[in-house]
């Protein structure tokens, strides 16, 4: 159990102490691995169709049922317990809904903070989540919930902000502070995964090779980098053809225009075209293909001096090398 509640808690298993769930696993690791994989799909599926609202409680609740839907048959529910942790006590479950009503009434007076800079838009934003996070209005995943919502705020705002680099500990420390009434933390988090904050870092990580990879799950293919020390999803496409797997692209040796390269291309940017060839990864330039071969399509490619030259393989897909 993450939360100290009430004794008798309905959400619990009796016998586990464990949250009931539509999965039915009754061990909390299991729980916890089944619910952040779910989530995270649900959340990289937001990013390309955000749930639409109006920036109010029932905005959050259609967030929270759409990121923990597949895990909980009360995602999207107003808790009904009180819940602690450590010595924060968030909001009466009473008062939820007065609560929010006043908080996203002000965000709406405010209007939704469009118009502001970065460094602006960070400090407000920033007191937004600390006092959501004080509602905690769902029994479980509150966290990723209000990101999720401060994220699609920043986006109508004409910002974008990258939850990445942000680590549990420094968003535990600044939640405790906004809770004792200083926002300055939590509004230094979101200003620092504001896009010219990352400029620098970004620019440097393309200098020496930011780490690439494809992640190919549930008819997903999931484009991400390494950002912070953690894979950040850029961009959510349909698998089609391609197996499940992690395909390390990053690896990628760049293409051999002496030989043959038979394989499956597994994705394509605006510079290069990358083609799994037996357990490696093959990288090409987009500049020397006429028509840039369909993703998941098996490729016979040639060179005839820099000129691509593509024709039907036989060679088929194996799962992406998770090394």
């Amino acid at each position: 159990m993450k939360y100290a509640g009430d004794r008798g808690d309905p959400y619990l298993d009796s016998e586990t102490g464990v949250l009931r769930n539509l999965l039915g696993i009754k061990e909390q690791g299991g729980l916890d691995k089944a619910e952040s994989t779910l989530s995270f799909l649900r959340a990289s599926e937001l990013r390309e169709q955000p749930v639409k609202g109006k920036f109010d409680l029932a905005h959050l609740q259609r967030i929270h049922k759409r990121l923990f839907g597949d895990v909980y048959d009360w995602a999207g529910q107003i808790r009904q317990v009180e819940i602690s942790k450590g010595s924060t006590m968030f909001a009466r479950q009473v008062a939820i809904q007065s609560a929010a009503q006043q908080l996203f009434g002000q965000l709406a007076k405010e209007q939704l903070l469009r118009g502001l800079d970065a460094d602006e838009f960070s400090k407000r934003a920033g007191h937004y989540l600390g006092e959501i996070n004080v509602l905690h209005p769902f029994r479980e995943g509150n966290g990723r919930t209000q990101r999720e919502f401060i994220g699609q705020l920043a986006q109508q705002a004409g910002h974008r902000i990258d939850w990445s680099g942000v680590s549990q500990a420094s968003m535990t420390q600044a939640s405790i502070e906004a809770y004792n009434g200083d926002s300055s933390g939590m509004a230094g988090l979101i200003r620092a995964g504001m896009p010219d904050q990352l400029f620098f870092l970004t620019h440097e990580s393309r200098s020496i090779g930011m780490k690439q990879r494809l992640l190919v799950m549930n008819g997903q293919r999931l484009v991400q980098s390494e950002q912070g020390g953690q894979w950040a999803t850029d961009k959510v496409e349909k698998a089609g053809t391609i197996k499940p797997g992690i395909y390390n692209i990053h690896l990628s040796t760049k293409a051999d225009k002496s030989q043959s390269h038979d394989g499956v291309i597994v994705h394509a940017d605006k510079d290069h075209v990358y083609q799994q060839v037996g357990k490696q990864f093959v990288q090409h330039d987009r500049a020397n293909f006429d028509k840039v071969p369909e993703i998941g399509s098996n490729s016979s490619i040639k060179y005839d001096g820099d000129k691509a030259q593509v024709a039907p393989s036989s060679i088929k897909l194996g799962r992406g090398l998770s090394r």
